[in-house]
Parts: C-alpha cells; sequence; structure tokens
C-alpha cells in the first residue's frame, strides 16, 4: 500500500492549481511566509493532512491487525462476541488447622482474610468450619482469591501464613501448600487478537485446537496444548489430555476447576479432558526401521508411530524419556525387527541421541506429527 499524501504534497496540488486558475499571480508567493496565498495553501494543507489522518486511523480500527486499544476491544466485541479481560486475581487454595480443639466448634465465614508476611492478601471464597473436635477444618481446603489483581499478587506456596481477619480461635494457623496461579494484569493487544482468532479455531467444538481455546477462555490462561491419546491401533482413545498454564507457566487446582467448567461448552461430550498442573515438552522421534518378510510396512509403521506415542504419553511428570522405553514400544509391533540403541544394520532411534531428563515441573510428550519413520 503505497504512502499517503504528505502536507507538503497537498501545499503542492493546490500550487498546481493555482497555476492552471490564475497565470497573473506569481506562484513564487506561495513561498513567501505571510503572504495571503502561503497562508491559505498552508492552511489548507494542514487540514486535508487532519482530515487523511482520522481516515487513516478510523480505516486501521476496522482490521483486526492494526486496531489497538478500545479500537481493537470495540472491534472483536462487535464481531467476534469477546470482551478483553482486565487484570485479573490469582485464585488457590489454603489449609486452616489448629493444634487442639479447646475453643470448640465455630466458623471461619466466607471473606475471612489472609496474607503473606510483605503484605499481600487474600480472601477466602468458601466458609471453612471447625467441629467441636476437629483439628483441621471442613472442608480441608478452602479457596482464596487476590484481594488486588495482577500478576504481582502471585505467591508461591507456603507464603499465605498471616491470620488477618479475627478468628474465633486464636490458635488456627493457615497455609497454602501449593502455589496460586491465574493472577494476570490487563490483557495485552496481542493476546486479544490471538483470543479472537480462536472464535474461528473452535467454532467446530470438540477437536483438540476447539479445546485450547475453551482453555484459553478462561480469564488468567495465557497457554493451552491438547494432546488427543491413541490407541495401539492409532485409533483415538477418547481421551483429551490438556496442559494449560497462566502467564507465569503455573496451574493449579483451583485454576483447572475453572478450566474444566469452561470446557464443558468445548470439549465432545462424553470424551474426558483431564487438566493437568504441569506443562508439556514436547519431542520430536525419529526412527530407522527393519522388518520380517512379508510385513506390510505401511500398517506396521503406523502401528509403531502410535506404540512410541503411547509409551511417550505415560511418562509421568519430571520422568526421563529412555532410549530403552522407545525400543521396547517398538518390540510390541508384530513383523518390525527390534532396534539397536544405535543406527545398526536393523535400524534404529535416531533421535533423540540419549535419554531425555525434562526440567523441573515439565512431562515429556510428543504426537503422531511429531514420530517420524525413515
Amino acid at each position: 500500500m503505497p504512502d499517503l499524501p504528505s502536507r507538503q504534497a497537498y501545499v503542492r496540488i493546490g500550487l498546481d492549481e493555482i497555476r492552471a486558475t490564475n497565470p497573473r499571480l506569481d506562484p513564487a508567493q506561495a513561498d513567501v511566509a505571510g503572504t495571503d496565498v502561503n497562508v491559505v495553501l498552508a492552511s489548507a494543507a494542514a487540514m486535508a493532512e487532519e482530515v487523511q489522518r482520522q481516515q487513516a486511523i478510523a480505516f486501521a480500527n476496522l482490521l483486526l491487525g492494526s486496531a489497538t486499544g478500545e479500537a481493537l476491544a470495540r472491534l472483536v466485541f462487535d464481531r467476534y462476541g469477546i470482551e478483553v479481560f482486565g487484570a485479573q486475581s490469582a485464585v488457590g487454595t489454603v489449609q486452616f488447622t489448629r493444634a487442639t480443639a479447646t475453643a470448640g466448634a465455630g466458623t471461619l465465614a466466607s471473606g475471612f482474610r489472609v496474607a503473606t508476611s510483605d503484605g499481600i492478601e487474600y480472601e477466602t471464597t468458601q466458609a471453612a468450619t471447625f467441629g467441636p473436635l476437629a483439628l483441621v477444618s471442613s472442608p480441608p481446603s478452602v479457596g482464596v482469591r487476590a484481594i488486588v489483581a495482577g500478576a504481582a499478587t502471585q505467591v508461591a506456596q507456603n507464603r499465605l501464613t498471616i491470620m488477618r481477619s479475627v478468628a474465633f480461635d486464636t490458635t488456627i494457623a493457615v497455609n497454602n501448600a501449593a502455589a496460586t496461579a491465574g493472577g494476570s494484569d490487563r490483557e495485552t493487544d496481542d493476546q486479544l487478537r490471538a483470543r479472537a482468532i480462536d472464535v474461528f479455531v473452535s467454532a467446530r467444538r470438540g477437536t483438540p485446537g476447539a479445546i485450547e481455546a475453551g482453555a484459553r477462555s478462561v480469564a488468567g490462561i495465557r497457554f493451552a496444548v491438547a494432546v488427543e491419546a491413541v490407541d495401539e491401533f492409532a485409533f483415538p482413545a477418547r481421551f483429551v489430555d490438556l496442559f494449560a498454564a497462566d502467564a507465569s507457566g503455573t496451574m493449579n487446582g483451583a485454576l483447572a476447576a475453572l478450566v474444566r467448567n469452561a470446557l464443558l461448552e468445548f470439549r465432545a461430550a462424553g470424551i474426558f479432558v483431564r487438566v493437568n498442573d504441569v506443562l508439556p515438552t514436547f519431542v520430536d522421534i525419529r526412527l530407522r526401521l527393519a522388518f520380517s518378510a512379508g510385513t506390510d510396512t505401511v500398517t506396521a509403521t503406523t502401528l509403531v508411530r502410535a506404540a512410541v506415542v503411547n509409551a511417550v504419553n505415560q511418562l509421568a511428570p519430571n520422568a526421563t524419556l529412555r532410549i530403552a522405553t522407545l525400543t521396547e514400544a517398538i518390540r510390541t509391533i508384530a513383523g518390525v525387527i527390534a532396534p539397536t540403541d544405535g543406527a545398526g544394520a536393523s535400524g534404529g532411534v535416531l533421535a533423540p541421541v540419549g535419554d531425555l531428563v525434562p526440567a523441573a515441573g515439565r512431562t515429556i510428550r510428543t504426537t503422531l506429527d511429531r514420530v517420524t519413520v525413515e
């Protein structure tokens, strides 16, 4: 798209018009500051440039890729029916305990405030009740939400230890065994655009892309990857693993509950979606195989890839992916000669070249399109 005319271009247009319509007027007077013709041309060019600028802004605000700020918020609401996420409060759970039941029964009402040692406050979203002899509240884990929204008020585990509200029993203690999650600042323009694009991705509900979009429709969720499980015949196993997280890369039970509720409108009926508390590390796997005479190599290759996906995707969080695990998975398919640990005469695992140890809090995963056979 060519650049729009500058103010100087409008001055030249006006000067050309003067020359064409009034040959007795000296065009040089247009360049003399303060002359009538100079003032008229300059003011007209300035007005034309401003009108042009407003038109360009209005046009840009009609396009998803160029609209910004409030204009983008109006655009996505009008066209896609979604609203911009403001700053979100982190959520989590705490446990109320006491050493003795001397004070008897009592309740900590919803809205009870707890805090960290440096003053970050949370309030409970449900009541915590102690029976006459109970040392642990019921329910044992009580939901909490940050008083001040934003990423800065998200806290790590074992930080919420201060009782800010007055309890019926002064010996009651509080703690959060898991980090809070979901705290985020106001949604950026790029994040809002991505969610708007998700509207088209999720139009046909039940697909991995739709499930990912459903997770991202929860305020505070920034990342989502859905992995469809397959059986030994490479058929869908009616089970989906969802790895979702907030901007800090954290997912906890309270945030996972919000995601599961949102997915009721996105997952296919009867298909279980497991919302995991960790993030996956996806790996590419390359194999070189040999087959027994008479083997249907196309079918066998499909089964091998499915077996490898199943073997890798059964690894627990933080578990090491061992070459031996891949080798054993391949051995389960009839007609495939078991590979060696290297690229020997019978083929082998070409990548990864050795055992893979994931970072803490990660789970190694792969998908069918990442498993290739040479």
